[in-house]
């Protein structure tokens, strides 16, 4: 089954000093945030960690100036803000 993407955003690798060649996925279907951590050359996946939301992702946005992620979502028509780093679990 598919987990519905809407948005997919490479993070800047001074995000957090564990966010290196991390991509930030939205969904729509999964109802969810996926961080995956990608190798060097971005052929395989390193890590991956699912976090729900609870409601589907309509679009994301990334502020690299503010190191903020935005969510659109759908439901509550309510706009998301994370503004904390996200630490990744190894």
């Amino acid at each position: 089954p598919s987990i519905g993407i809407s948005e997919l955003v490479v993070l800047d690798n001074d995000y957090y000093p564990d966010c290196k060649n991390c991509i930030l996925i939205s969904s729509l279907n999964g109802r969810s945030l996926f961080f995956m951590r990608m190798s060097t050359d971005f052929d395989r996946v390193i890590f991956r960690e699912k976090v729900y939301v609870g409601e589907r992702i309509r679009d994301m946005f990334y502020d690299k100036d503010e190191k903020s992620i935005y969510l659109a979502l759908e439901e509550t028509g309510s706009i998301a803000k994370i503004s904390d780093y996200i630490s990744f679990h190894n």
